[in-house]
């Protein structure tokens, strides 16, 4: 396993884990419920972190590069509440609608 990133922001990691599965690339979380633990434990050690396997890891780098590059402003309108949801991602975030094309 190799990691991909590590951050504070659990959900920023949970969109890169979404990237991932509609990508069918795997992945390892370490930490995802461990933000709720800070000042117990040292910060650093509770931020959340995504791995993936060795054999995906070209590939996964490749995906990351291109989620961490400037958004391209494509979005989708949730059927559901009519939220504009960013195209990167299949959930609608306000009522968790998912995407119908």
């Amino acid at each position: 396993m190799k990691l991909i990133e590590t951050s504070p922001d659990v959900y920023r990691i949970q969109a890169i884990r979404a990237v991932f599965d509609k990508e069918e690339i795997s992945y390892h979380l370490n930490n995802e419920f461990l933000a709720q633990l800070s000042g117990e434990i040292p910060l650093p050690d509770c931020y959340a972190e995504i791995y993936v396997d060795d054999v995906d890891y070209d590939r996964a780098v490749a995906v990351y590069e291109k989620f961490r590059a400037e958004p391209s402003g494509e979005t989708w309108k949730c059927v559901s509440c009519e939220e504009l949801i960013e195209d990167q991602f299949d959930i609608c975030w306000n009522c968790e609608t998912v995407r119908s094309d």
